[in-house]
């Protein structure tokens, strides 16, 4: 099955001299790759297991919760990944915001006896000898998927070799693979299932939570949502960690465009919840100059998460030894990068590993060398979107190859082209790569927690007792140390000394916890919208069948709603924080909004005990140089004083007051320790 996904793919890239009638043919008929896949699927382009399609995996779509989704919002696109050796069908259902792949029952939590009753004392060995076969061939198919040999080797470590270690990997902590291994290991022992633990000291039981942040090449522009390497990730790991007994969740909440601020770094648990085991950071591309900074603020939000992570992983090797310097001590800290560097990105030849042809080219830059019809390739090799959805045909003026999205079953015209398809984006082969690194790093730790079971199985007399105790004291006495005082990036970075005692209601989307939710002087619910851009965006990705999640949802406020006001969960502990966030709009600002700091178009205040206290608020002041946030100083604390008297009547509001609306997307509080 590999070898013939893999084959259909090559199709595509075997020459970059085809004609433009081979291309047009393809364009309107779709690849046999293309013709495999909807023959599997009826052509039903909405999904199948949430990290990428292909032609043995059944739907999956009752599995999904489509009422979690925004109306309207597409599942996945019909991406075509590779399907790996052995590789079961994945089943996830959606679970507090996560994709959360099913996992079988261990003997100890299948009997209410827990570790002493007799069925887990006989199926125990027999379990983990399969988990650990299980492993075993996750890893192999990646190997095998990669070339068996050389490209293997250099991606994956050699065959073997006792310690090895991914490409573009390093380890900034000591031995952080055994740091995460005992997390692994600890919610494998527990006694509950996926999604029935306390989420705090317990954990979320016998589940394993990976969070992806940062911005638009982590989110996947220009590819379906289902092939960022996010679900590259879990596609390569899941199976394994189903035969282990343990549910593996993970959720891109990557951003376009987004930044540390205020998406994790002040509403890091708004945005990936209050429980994550791994957390990873890739906002790189949009973080440089003085901004860079702002990425010790997301470490300190992950770390005072209710349930925080074990490990970090950066996206970049110089951000995980800048910020390892002074957390490494109290976290697993890894980077990632440069997992393509040393291959030949723009090679098709067909004696390199098919998911090597072509990994990463600039299609842009090898139009001007090879033509435009090459470049027709190169875009349809690099975009699923662009093979599945799009056609090149000559211009009737100029005789120029023009851009269309066509209905791949109907032929009908539905735009001019998928969005996202730049140069400095990822395309799917990339993706890949990158999730088949992590892939193997989470398949070694799994190996890894499988062996502490082994060892601790009959340990003191009591199966697995002694370990569990063992694993939950570490872990208590990692929680008790606390997080570490700042360095000098969060003293450069607005409100980090306060992360972790932040109250935040924002309208970005994914997010886990409820979303930022107003009302009109009427008591009427503000729903939530987008603004000219970003809806352009989320057509341009629907019309494509991207499935992307990230949009920037904002409460609208015009003139007929008087004062829109927001509930300050738990009420302002302190004048140390208040902040108003617009959504980024880029060159494309509608004149009819208002900035939040223009005078005369907007008016704001707070509001306590039942509405009884008011305290009108002046016109904020840019937060940082992105001008998107903006702060109140200046406001008393002995007026705050009297908003304290019921927390829960606490509000934040909003009055459009000249001629403009206004938009907001974020409202962030000093809310005091939670």
């Amino acid at each position: 099955m590999v070898a013939l996904a893999w084959a259909l793919v090559a199709a595509w890239t075997g020459s970059a001299s085809a004609s433009l009638k081979h291309m047009a043919a393809h364009g309107k008929d779709k690849s046999s790759q293309n013709k495999h896949h909807d023959a599997s699927y009826g052509g039903d382009d909405s999904g199948c297991d949430g990290g990428g399609c292909g032609p043995a995996r059944p739907h999956s779509l009752d599995a999904i919760d489509l009422d979690a989704l925004p109306p309207g919002e597409a599942v996945s696109g019909p991406a075509k990944m590779v399907i790996r050796p052995a590789q079961e069908p994945l089943a996830f259902v959606m679970r507090a915001g996560y994709r959360e792949y099913t996992a079988l029952t261990p003997p100890w939590a299948a009997d209410p006896g827990g570790f002493s009753a007799p069925s887990a004392r006989a199926g125990a060995p027999a379990f983990l000898a399969a988990a650990e076969t299980g492993v075993a061939a996750a890893k192999q198919a990646l190997r095998d998927e990669y070339g068996a040999g050389h490209f293997a080797d250099r991606i994956f470590g050699k065959a073997g070799e006792r310690d090895p270690i991914e490409k573009g990997l390093i380890r900034v902590s000591n031995k952080p693979e055994e740091q995460l291994a005992k997390r692994v290991a600890l919610a494998l022992l527990s006694a509950q299932d996926a999604g029935q633990g306390d989420g705090q000291d317990a954990g979320p039981g016998r589940r394993f939570t990976v969070a992806f942040t940062g911005q638009s090449n982590a989110a996947g522009h220009g590819s379906y949502f289902d092939e960022t390497y996010a679900f590259a990730m879990a596609r390569a790991a899941a199976p394994a960690f189903k035969k282990a007994g343990l549910a593996l969740a993970v959720q891109n909440f990557a951003v376009g465009g987004g930044r540390t601020l205020p998406t994790t770094g002040w509403c890091g648990r708004n945005q990936v919840g209050p429980a994550v085991d791994l957390a990873v950071w890739d906002f790189t591309m949009t973080e440089g100059g003085k901004t860079e900074c702002q990425g010790e603020a997301w470490v300190r939000s992950m770390l005072t998460l209710p349930h925080p992570p074990a490990g970090l992983l950066f996206m970049d090797q110089s951000r995980a030894y800048r910020w390892g310097k002074l957390y490494k001590g109290h976290v697993a800290m890894l980077g990632v990068d440069g997992t393509h560097k040393g291959f030949k990105l723009e090679d098709n030849s067909t004696s390199l590993p098919p998911p090597m042809r072509f990994l990463h080219p600039d299609c842009r830059a090898y139009q001007k060398t090879h033509g435009e019809e090459a470049n027709v390739l190169c875009r349809k090799d690099k975009w699923m979107p662009a093979q599945d959805m799009m056609q090149w045909k000559p211009d009737a003026r100029s005789g120029k190859l023009q851009s269309r999205v066509y209905d791949p079953v109907t032929g009908r015209q539905l735009g001019g082209g998928c969005p996202g398809m730049n140069p400095w984006h990822d395309g799917w082969k990339l993706h890949n790569l990158k999730g088949a690194v992590l892939g193997h790093l989470l398949l070694r730790v799994l190996d890894r927690a499988l062996a502490m079971l082994k060892r601790g199985q009959f340990q003191g007399g009591n199966m697995f007792g002694a370990l569990k105790q063992e694993l939950a004291a570490g872990e208590a006495k990692r929680r008790a140390a606390g997080v570490p005082s700042f360095g000098g990036d969060c003293k450069r970075t607005a409100h980090c000394n306060l992360v972790g005692e932040l109250g935040c209601a924002t309208g970005l989307h994914p997010s886990v916890l409820p979303p930022l939710r107003a009302v009109d002087s009427s008591g009427r619910a503000i729903p939530l919208s987008l603004d000219g851009a970003n809806s352009g965006k989320r057509k341009d990705e629907a019309t494509c069948r991207m499935g992307h999640l990230d949009h920037k949802f904002s409460v609208l406020v015009e003139p007929r709603h008087g004062w829109a006001r927001v509930h300050l969960e738990g009420g302002i502990a302190s004048n140390r924080a208040l902040v108003v966030c617009e959504p980024p709009t880029g060159w494309k600002r509608d004149p009819k909004i208002a900035m939040l700091s223009e005078p005369g178009e907007v008016a704001f205040r707070l509001t306590g005990s039942q509405g009884r206290v008011t305290l009108d608020l002046k016109n904020p002041v840019p937060v940082d140089i992105t001008k998107a946030c903006y702060e109140f100083n200046g406001v008393s604390a002995d007026a705050l004083a009297g908003l304290r008297l019921d927390l829960n009547s606490t509000h934040f509001e909003v009055r459009a007051v000249g001629g403009k609306a206004v938009r907001f997307d974020h409202v962030v509080w000093h809310r005091g320790k939670l």
